[in-house]
């Protein structure tokens, strides 16, 4: 999509990218490779819902994909499995996850990937995976037939000394239309829920709707399988290649609260360098969106991203300062979401209001040509009635109350034409001609008829408000400038 520019960048924009920069990555550190001990994985996968229009074929083969990446021999997790599973079904199936991660003792890590479909209640502040009972999704009571991922959180939270727990959500991909929206637009509404040593994702943000055949579960099993890399680090690559791959389309979101490098293949001497640098291409993403943003004069017609972006450039500042480098990295994408929600929104309105221009500008064409052709159809009519009368010569004594209201019909039908409803005008002029054939006095010559009034054509054309597929652009975006 072609980038809209309309000024410079203000003093603002300067300081919000200065406050970017400031924020510099902190210097990388080398860690000792990490030994963990067992590993135990659960998946979810619902694709045969209750209504047959919100079935999701590729769940299947998402879910084949992590699972045959997590049972290889070289990750080597225990596998749960559970598909197409109903509320309770899916709670049962949590419950005894929970109980496998305790069994196993210390330095355990445990991960749950589920898809399917996804929603959030309607202001936003909590997220559900729906369970295949569910009657229809787009209609579904989120609090009453999903489950909410603080509740899932809750049911893990008993496990002591695991290295890292990891729930994954590939969801988003239908947003209830009832109770519920989209998912929300991060993890940090549940963070109180989420312990330390655990780590949420989500395939997508809000605003950025998940396609059933995305990238999501195929780049995460494979970017699982890396040697060298920590968990925060595969999150962070696949959250950047998602977002490639789809051009921004999908943006993949992570909130962790990991203490430590955890690697399911060991952690490389430069584990923490590479973090630096997807670090350092993060923020770059979010300086670039806030330089984008800018370009739309977003300080003053979207203040409310503008102020909410101000505040995350601050808290990734405030991060890489204490040394929260994957808080910092998660904070940067936030920025990335918000400036970038906020241009769609600006760039989608901008130009429907363009469009909405040039179609007012062809509606008062369109309308000027119509009445140029009534007013010379009108001329022509008046004129050939003017000839008619003339040849007629002085009426007869006794048609003087049909020529009277002849002149009148005629007196009309100028005024009419004068405030330019040249059809009102025409039709008095077809009533005036055939008061002429009514004239007792009528010569011989003349053959008395009827003179049927013109078909009229259709109104004057009139600009149509906004178009469906802008409301339903605005919508998937959300409203981040009223």
């Amino acid at each position: 999509m072609k980038q809209h520019q309309r000024g410079g960048i203000s003093n603002w924009t300067v300081r919000l990218l200065v406050m970017l920069i400031l924020a510099a990555p902190l210097a990388s550190r080398a860690q000792a490779p990490s030994v963990l001990g067992p590993r135990v994985a659960l998946i979810i996968s619902n694709s045969n819902y209750a209504n047959p229009g919100d079935s999701l074929p590729g769940a299947v083969r998402d879910a084949n994909l992590m699972r045959d990446a997590l049972t290889s021999p070289r990750l080597g997790f225990q596998m749960l499995e559970k598909a197409n599973a109903s509320k309770l079904q899916i709670e049962q199936a949590v419950d005894e996850f929970a109980k496998r991660l305790q069994a196993a003792g210390p330095d355990v890590v445990g991960i749950i990937y589920y898809v399917g479909h996804g929603s959030a209640d309607q202001d936003g502040k909590e997220n559900y995976i729906l369970p295949v009972d569910v009657p229809n999704v787009k209609s579904a009571d989120v609090a009453k037939d999903g489950i909410g991922l603080r509740a899932l959180l809750r049911r893990l939270k008993f496990v002591q000394r695991a290295r890292a727990i990891v729930v994954i959500i590939d969801a988003c991909r239908t947003a209830a239309s009832g109770s519920g929206s989209p998912l929300a637009e991060t993890f940090l509404a549940p963070a109180d829920e989420q312990s330390p040593g655990f780590l949420t994702a989500l395939s997508t943000s809000r605003g950025y709707p998940a396609s059933d055949n995305g990238p999501y579960a195929r780049l995460l099993s494979h970017k699982l399988q890396s040697e060298g890399l920590s968990l925060d680090q595969v999150f962070a690559e696949v959250r950047l290649e998602v977002a490639k791959a789809t051009q921004q389309r999908q943006l993949p979101t992570e909130q962790s609260k990991l203490l430590e490098p955890v690697c399911l293949l060991g952690c490389s001497a430069g584990a923490f360098g590479q973090s630096a640098a997807l670090l350092e291409g993060t923020r770059l993403a979010a300086e670039r969106a806030i330089a984008r943003l800018a370009g739309m004069h977003a300080e003053s017609s979207c203040k409310r991203a503008w102020d909410e972006i101000a505040r995350l450039s601050e808290s990734a500042k405030l991060a890489l300062a204490s040394g929260r480098m994957e808080v910092a990295g998660q904070t940067y994408t936030l920025i990335v979401t918000s400036a970038d929600q906020a241009f769609q929104y600006l760039y989608t309105t901008e130009m429907y209001k363009r469009g909405q221009q040039a179609r007012d500008a062809a509606t008062a064409r369109s309308n000027q040509q119509r009445l140029a052709r009534l007013r010379d159809q009108y001329q022509r009519r008046s004129a050939d009635l003017e000839k008619l009368r003339n040849r007629l010569g002085a009426p007869d004594s006794n048609d003087k109350p049909l020529v009277d209201e002849l002149n009148h019909l005629v007196a009309d039908a100028e005024r009419s034409a004068q405030e330019e409803s040249y059809e009102d005008a025409i039709d008095k002029l077809v009533d005036a001609e055939n008061k002429i054939y009514e004239l007792k006095s009528l010569p011989a010559w003349i053959t008395p008829k009827i003179v049927q009034r013109p078909k009229r054509a259709a109104g004057p054309a009139v600009s149509s408000g906004m178009p469906d597929t802008l409301a339903l652009e605005l919508s998937r975006v959300g409203r981040p400038c009223d």
